[in-house]
């Protein structure tokens, strides 16, 4: 699995720290219309390339071989790999739960920002856009 952008992550916690008062504070309405929508095109876009992430992230977690499906070759199977068997599926669980690790890390920044986004939806559909 590739591993998921510093870029995004930090993209989308940037935009949760954004206030949209400080942001919009003192502008003229058009301004204040227009720096808006620029923040609100920007979560939308951040957000898409953050559930795109998601989704492939997890489709790619979940595919491929089972690293514990060496337990179905019953105990003789299992006693011939020897320590090979369980070093590899030992090795693979640990870069699934690494990578599941950092998946759960995006989705954390994304929880963050998503009430930004409702906050910048019903400031958008407030001032009449």
């Amino acid at each position: 699995m590739r591993p998921v952008s510093p870029r995004l992550v930090e993209r989308l916690r940037d935009l949760a720290l954004v206030e949209l008062d400080t942001l919009l504070g003192g502008l003229a309405e058009e301004d204040a219309r227009d720096v808006l929508l620029a923040y609100l095109s920007d979560l939308e876009d951040a957000v898409v390339e953050a559930r795109r992430a998601l989704r492939d992230g997890h489709a790619a977690v979940g595919a491929g071989v089972d690293p514990l499906g060496y337990l179905e070759q019953g105990p003789e199977r299992r006693a011939s790999a020897g320590d090979a068997g369980v070093i590899e599926a030992a090795m693979k669980l640990s870069q699934r739960a690494a990578a599941r690790r950092d998946l759960a890390r995006l989705e954390e920044v994304v929880r963050a920002v998503l009430p930004r986004l409702l906050e910048a939806d019903r400031r958008y559909v407030t001032l009449g856009m």
